[in-house]
């Protein structure tokens, strides 16, 4: 397992190295599945977007759930705070802003994906593909084909995201042993073998009452 403390970890887990070339490669073949049309769309985001109206200092396009008010939350719809969320865990990537109306409704668009490992791979592989996100006027989160991915050098990518993140869970999860609670468990090991004898007849040895014999056949105890 990684370190938490961040030398060992680097060590082992290098941010451009063969590990993460290895967990993409099979996350990717873990998500080949072709849709009904028989084309594969890999590591797809969504087109997510939220509204800010300066007239009447409305804004819905906060960049964590926190930053909700009672009122301000009337105001804004269920997808703009699930945007909110997506953003505060930062798993949202930026693509533009258009106005409409006389008041000038301002609408910002972002293309959001799943997990950390999905976006990562779409901004990198983008990168190398010389691929951007659209523009506000037409988003593009679409995914990648087959022979976009078979293009793609995931050594060359930078994964230092993904790994913060994954140090961040790990360090939250990590339960150090309770020795207690193990030393408890030994005991209560060591006792069981040593109340053990070879009579069928005890319970905790042979509940079914037979026992095999030196000869290979089944006895059972008078």
């Amino acid at each position: 397992m990684p370190c938490i403390d961040g030398n060992c970890f680097d060590k082992s887990y290098q941010t451009n190295g063969e590990m993460m070339d290895s967990v993409t490669k099979l996350k990717t073949m873990s998500n080949i599945k072709p849709d009904s049309n028989g084309n594969y769309n890999l590591f797809a985001g969504n087109v997510e977007s939220c509204s800010k109206k300066p007239m009447s200092y409305s804004n819905c396009c906060h960049s964590s759930i926190k930053g909700w008010g009672a009122e301000l939350g009337a105001k804004c719809n269920t997808r703009e705070k699930h945007l909110a969320n997506m953003r505060g865990r930062n798993l949202c990537v930026y693509v533009g802003k258009k106005g409409k109306g006389r008041h000038k409704l301002i609408k910002h668009y972002y293309c959001c994906f799943n997990n950390m490992l999905d976006k990562v791979i779409q901004v990198e592989g983008r990168k190398q593909l010389g691929m951007n996100f659209g523009t506000a006027k037409s988003p593009d989160c679409s995914g990648f084909s087959l022979e976009k991915i078979q293009q793609l050098d995931f050594e060359a990518m930078d994964f230092s995201e993904f790994i913060e993140e994954f140090k961040v869970k790990f360090a939250k999860n990590y339960q150090p042993a309770n020795t207690q609670d193990i030393n408890s468990r030994v005991e209560k090991h060591f006792e069981e073998i040593n109340s053990y004898n070879e009579k069928a007849s005890k319970e905790q040895n042979n509940k079914a009452g037979w026992h095999k014999g030196a000869n290979g056949f089944d006895t059972q105890d008078e």
